[in-house]
């Protein structure tokens, strides 16, 4: 934010350079570090130069906040060319989902371009004002863009303000020990009334023009999003198949632990008040099981390597170290063909390890939500061809082989899985 004295410096040279700049924007830019051409025309960093030190702060050099502290204009052109870029498959673009319920998932209905001024691009070469739907072009414009902060911090302005107001009548319904009717209005405009009762109880039948929670979300026609990063969260999504998860979001929406979390441009996001969009949920979620995801897949890694090293019928078993002369005679009987088929134990006994009781998951939801203190958003739609009604683990051989017992309940195995996930995500614990 700039100083009385110098706003008074920065208008005018805005105004005298949108007034005197003839040069025009492409709407749609390729990378220069990827697309090299003859005429030099692009975007000149690459995306990965673009993101650079991240969000940071005030001294990550490169940061996006060091870069809009300091130079304003350049931070501008920055957002405009990330906005103008066009994307790739190697950045991650496509696909996006292809078939399902449309009224659950209206993503189905998305178009798919490659670039936010795709969309967002009429007339030619103005990245940003009205542009088509990829879909079906001539059939509507995807809205202008311009001005999209101004109205996230005006929709939270109003939404505190409201909410100030409910909260004086709480307290005055609690003070006075009878029931307060208040009148809700901000900027201007009434959003009906509230009736607050002495033990905290608030009626929020007679809301107009914004959802009991108070919540002003400006953005799409009907008014379901609250920021602009769940707008570009969702967007990138559904129209480019990119996952971004915003850590902002994700902090917020953490399925286990979320906490109240602030963006750079002073939004507050608190998990207690607000509810973050479903899709941002799911980021957050994606990210909290990344790292199970990800020793998964070095697994399959090391068994893909280890199927293409070939061993044949002659490969000298008792020259390889630390091999016991029981297991050279197995190998050397057995004769696998590689590495993995050697590595496979198919004359071990396998057990099962649970808890003994069948369990249904509308339980598991239950727990899971006294465990945490929030309330599962649970959904149920219809059975799918495929699905397990209903499935249990016999855990008689076990028992009976190695004397197993199973200590932990399901209550409290869910309540320990949720202090270390919590634990994690904080990194702290082993």
């Amino acid at each position: 934010m700039f100083t009385h004295s110098r706003r008074h410096l920065w208008m005018p040279l805005a105004l005298c350079a949108a007034l005197f700049r003839i040069d025009t924007a492409e709407a749609q830019l390729t990378d220069l570090t990827q697309a090299p051409n003859v005429e030099n025309a692009g975007i000149v960093k690459s995306l990965e130069q673009q993101i650079g030190a991240g969000v940071g702060n005030l001294n990550t050099p490169g940061s996006s906040t060091f870069i809009t502290a300091r130079d304003p204009a350049r931070a501008i052109r920055r957002g405009r060319q990330l906005f103008q870029r066009k994307f790739t498959d190697q950045q991650g673009f496509g696909p996006r989902p292809a078939s399902g319920n449309i009224a659950v998932n209206a993503a189905i209905g998305a178009g798919m371009i490659d670039s936010c001024a795709g969309c967002h691009g009429r007339p030619r070469g103005s990245a940003g004002f009205g542009g088509d739907v990829v879909t079906r072009p001539d059939s509507r414009d995807a809205p202008h863009l311009f001005g999209l902060g101004i109205q996230e911090m005006l929709g939270d302005e109003i939404t505190s303000e409201l909410r100030g107001q409910r909260t004086n009548a709480i307290n005055q319904a609690r003070g006075s020990r009878i029931t307060v009717t208040r009148t809700l209005s901000s900027k201007g405009v009434t959003y009906g009334q509230i009736r607050a009762f002495p033990d905290g109880r608030v009626d929020t039948s007679g809301v107009v023009g914004v959802d009991p929670d108070l919540r002003v979300k400006p953005f799409f026609a009907h008014g379901g999003t609250t920021s602009i990063r769940e707008f570009v969260v969702g967007a990138f999504n559904d129209e480019m198949g990119l996952q971004s998860p915003d850590p902002v979001l994700c902090e917020a929406s953490d399925p286990v632990a979320p906490v109240v979390t602030t963006s750079p441009a002073g939004l507050v996001f608190d998990p207690a008040l607000d509810t973050a969009s479903e899709l941002a949920g799911e980021m957050a979620e994606d990210a909290a099981y990344a790292p199970y995801l990800e020793r998964q897949e070095g697994e399959l890694r090391d068994l893909r390597a280890n199927e293409a090293v070939l061993l044949g019928p002659g490969f000298p078993y008792a020259s390889v170290p630390g091999l016991s002369n029981e297991m050279v005679e197995r190998l050397a009987a057995a004769r696998p063909a590689n590495l993995a088929a050697a590595d496979y134990r198919g004359n071990e006994t396998i057990f099962n390890i649970g808890g003994g009781s069948r369990v249904t998951l509308n339980t598991v939801i239950d727990l899971m939500g006294r465990v945490t203190g929030r309330t599962p958003d649970a959904r149920f739609s219809e059975t799918q061809k495929g699905d397990v009604m209903h499935t249990m683990a016999d855990i008689a051989l076990a028992a009976r082989e190695l004397g197993y017992a199973p200590k932990i309940g399901i209550e409290e195995g869910i309540a320990r899985e949720a202090e270390w996930l919590d634990a994690q995500r904080r990194g702290v614990g082993n």
